[in-house]
Formats: structure tokens, C-alpha cells, sequence
């Protein structure tokens, strides 16, 4: 690959944790790597200091933008907050004449790790690569069922960034007419299907998401620290949870889903 995009959206959350983690992984890519971020303006969001993160990158957008109502919710926000850096990615291909190999878009409190059999980096055109997939619905352990498309990081081509993120115009009306038995997951499978866009488990690099508590591990290996927060952190009750956003000093706005969503059976 000569070219890569990595479109960091969403809420800012433990991107101070994250940050020379993630300009770490993607030097190795050994290419152009230009960024974009779509963040929203909640508490500890500073143009300036954002600006100084990036210093030495290829910073081609930042944009900062105010929380709504309509948009900010797991399903609608990270590809409103995309497509508006399309603008963006199209103005550098079209000036400097060279598409992007691929673009990355992912959330800013996300761990990579290079998966160690994998012998080269692709992005097939008209699909998108995430770190798991499921056609059909599966026991997921603990009394409750999964299927569908993980949606922390995906990958694709620019033409398939512009059509992923336009999902944010399949509304929550339209999606209450069909029943899913896995929300958002089972949503990105079908979206998916019905604009011909091939979904497949990438088979060269994983993710995971980077909690909070990542503070309380000093395991080497930052991946491996994030995966041991997460599962901890699934642990944890709301008011668990709560404090620990606190004690990171992380914006308890950026955590309001998450604070009260899913605990790991006993």
C-alpha cells in the first residue's frame, strides 16, 4: 500500500491512553498515512491540544462538532461524524490524483495488533473488514445471542467509505419496521447486504477497545493490557464503572452508554 486514510470519529474517550499506540501501529504500514478526526465537542475535547497530538502527522481535518440529538447514539453518531470528513478524503484524492489503498475508520480509544501469521496488508474493493463477523445468529454465552458485524474498526476502499457512511440515513424509525436479533451488529450485516458490500473478518490485524481501567495494568504489550481492562471493565457495575471514568479522569459523558450496558454473566 502506498496510501491509507484512518478516520478517528467519535466520542474523544481514553484517546490520551491511546494516541502514540495508535501512531505507533500505523507507521508500520510503512505508507502515506493521512488522518482525519470527527470528534465530538464533549468535555475535555481542546482544539489546541488535539492539534498538538498530531504534531509531525499528516493531519488533514479536524472537526469538532457540536452534540445533537438527532445523531449522538451508538448507531447514528459514528457514521454521521464519518461522512463528514468525506468532504475531506475526496478533496485529497482529487487534487493530488491518488485514491487511497484504504481507509481505516475507527473510534480513537481502539488497540491494534498485527495478527502474527498474516503475510500482507489488502482491502478488497466493495467490501468492508471488521474484526468479527457473523452471517447468522449464534449463542453468545451467558443466555444471549450475537450476529452480525463488529463496530469498533472497519476497513475499505474510499468508494465503500462513502456508502458505509451514509448509514446514519437508515433512521431508527425505518430500522423498528424489521426485527434484528442483535441491534446495530445484525443493522451493519444488513445494510451491507442490501448495498452489495461484502463483509469478511479481517485476517491481518485485530482491535480492541481500550477501557478506562487500562490505567490500573502495566502489562508491556499495550494490546494485551487493553484486552485484560475490557474484560475487567465487563466486570464492573454501573457504579463501578462510574467511578473508574472518574479516577481516569476521562469525561463521564463520553461513557454514558457504556456505563450502563452490558456486564459479563457471573
Amino acid at each position: 500500500m502506498k496510501k491509507v486514510a484512518v478516520v478517528l470519529r467519535g466520542h474523544k474517550r481514553t484517546w490520551d491512553f491511546t494516541k502514540e499506540h495508535i501512531f505507533q501501529f500505523f507507521e508500520k504500514f510503512g505508507c502515506q498515512v493521512d488522518y482525519y478526526v470527527s470528534f465530538w465537542n464533549t468535555l475535555g475535547v481542546d482544539r489546541n491540544q488535539l492539534t498538538l497530538d498530531f504534531n509531525g502527522k499528516n493531519l488533514k481535518a479536524l472537526l469538532i462538532t457540536d452534540t445533537s440529538t438527532e445523531y449522538i447514539t451508538p448507531w447514528l453518531g459514528p457514521a454521521y461524524l464519518s461522512s463528514l470528513v468525506s468532504k475531506y478524503i475526496f478533496e485529497e484524492e482529487y487534487l493530488s490524483k491518488a485514491s487511497y489503498d484504504m481507509i481505516v475508520d475507527t473510534r480513537p480509544d481502539v488497540a491494534f495488533d498485527f495478527l502474527p501469521y498474516s503475510k500482507k496488508m489488502f482491502c478488497p474493493k466493495m467490501s468492508v473488514g471488521t474484526t468479527r463477523v457473523e452471517p447468522v445468529v449464534i449463542d453468545n454465552g451467558g443466555g444471549s445471542t450475537w450476529q452480525g458485524l463488529d463496530d469498533h474498526c472497519f476497513i475499505m476502499d474510499s468508494t465503500t467509505h462513502v456508502i458505509w457512511n451514509q448509514r446514519f440515513r437508515f433512521t431508527h424509525e425505518l430500522q423498528s419496521q424489521i426485527p434484528l436479533p442483535c441491534g446495530n451488529h445484525s443493522l451493519l450485516w444488513e445494510y451491507a447486504k442490501v448495498h452489495g458490500i461484502e463483509s469478511y473478518t479481517i485476517p491481518w490485524f485485530n482491535s480492541e477497545l481500550v477501557r478506562p481501567n487500562v490505567i490500573d495494568y502495566q502489562e508491556q504489550n499495550f494490546y494485551i493490557r487493553a484486552q485484560i481492562s475490557r474484560h475487567n471493565w465487563n466486570k464492573h457495575n454501573s457504579e463501578e464503572r462510574k467511578n473508574i471514568v472518574v479516577t481516569a479522569g476521562v469525561s463521564e459523558q463520553d461513557y454514558a452508554e457504556a456505563i450502563q450496558t452490558y456486564k459479563a454473566p457471573e
